[in-house]
């Protein structure tokens, strides 16, 4: 119960502070009971972490795994083994929770801890984006979904942006509330920048739970089009955004 009140105490200020969301508001019922969810089963996970010899680093390359293994189940082809993919995307913030809290009760709080989070990350969106094409690939047996899933991934891996942002356009702090490692912005985004970020596809969690959304609905309605359009939309604002960081590194002053 110690470990549980500590995670929740710890998350929830994360939440508030790094994305702006208030856990004790009402305002986002689902948001709530889903966060509540997750941290929960955070909590027992991160008291068997406590009591074996794994790492908080450990933890992250477990999400990953986990990740890539959900994307795996669409690969199969099965409805039962799509609900579990859909469970583990559900679950995609337990190793993030988990990690952080168990690297500070640990003492293995560090810099290079917070950016394999990063990187943690950025290999989760590979696996995210990966299952959702493999499911939109199998209900279309269009294989330009899977050219599409190629370009996109080569796009992410290869954007300049993503090395610099430590040092250009991003700078990593330690939060004295927090106890952790956090980003802050150093580059300011416009409203455009910002809308059309928000339309692309992300690994965050309203984004994900959107997609979920839309895979619960296909299986039970067959309503595929819109699915269908998505990775068009992704590849279109993953090119621009990609021509946008070649500019803003090699040719902006």
């Amino acid at each position: 119960m110690k470990l549980r009140k500590y995670l929740f105490k710890r998350n929830i200020k994360r939440l508030k502070d790094e994305f702006g969301w208030d856990y004790n508001s009402n305002l986002n019922l689902y948001r709530k009971i889903k966060t509540k969810f997750n941290l929960e089963l955070s909590s027992l996970i991160l008291y068997a972490m406590m009591n074996f010899n794994i790492t908080a680093n450990q933890v992250s390359l477990f999400g990953v795994f986990w990740i890539f293994f959900g994307s795996f189940t669409f690969f199969l082809n099965q409805t039962e083994l799509i609900y579990l993919g859909i469970f583990i995307f559900f679950t995609k913030s337990i190793s993030d929770f988990v990690d952080g809290a168990l690297a500070y009760l640990k003492k293995e709080n560090s810099k290079e801890g917070y950016e394999i989070d990063l990187w943690s990350g950025d290999a989760c969106k590979i696996g995210l984006l990966i299952g959702f094409h493999i499911y939109i690939f199998n209900i279309s047996q269009d294989h330009s979904y899977l050219i599409i899933c190629i370009i996109l991934i080569v796009m992410n891996l290869i954007d300049p942006r993503l090395h610099l942002s430590k040092t250009k356009f991003d700078k990593t702090v330690f939060n004295k509330k927090l106890l952790a490692h956090t980003q802050k912005k150093i580059e300011k985004e416009d409203f455009l920048f910002k809308f059309l970020k928000n339309m692309n596809f992300s690994a965050r969690s309203y984004y994900i739970d959107f997609l979920i959304l839309l895979i619960i609905l296909d299986i039970a309605y067959n309503i595929n089009h819109f699915l269908k359009i998505l990775p068009w939309l992704w590849l279109i604002l993953t090119s621009l955004a990609f021509t946008r960081a070649i500019y803003k590194v090699f040719y902006k002053r």
